[in-house]
């Protein structure tokens, strides 16, 4: 499963923590490259998320063709 940290309702981080817990599947967690992305990132690897992918600059314009190919890549 992939996840966005950034959601609009609830923290990416504790919708993590949720799944995690209850469902025990891999996620590969989405985030910014910057600052706050990485320290988030790095929050949701000791969470217990399988990796993260960066997200692209442009993904706000359609440009997520990237974090699928980078979620592929990394799910196999």
């Amino acid at each position: 499963m992939t996840l966005d940290l950034e959601m609009p309702r609830m923290d990416g981080l504790e919708m993590l923590r949720q799944i995690v817990r209850r469902y025990h599947i891999p996620v590969i967690v989405v985030s910014s490259h910057n600052e706050m992305g990485a320290y988030s990132a790095l929050n949701a690897l000791a969470l217990g998320a399988f990796d993260f992918v960066a997200k692209p600059s442009d993904a706000q314009s359609g440009g997520l063709e990237q974090i699928a190919r980078d979620s592929r890549s990394k799910s196999r």
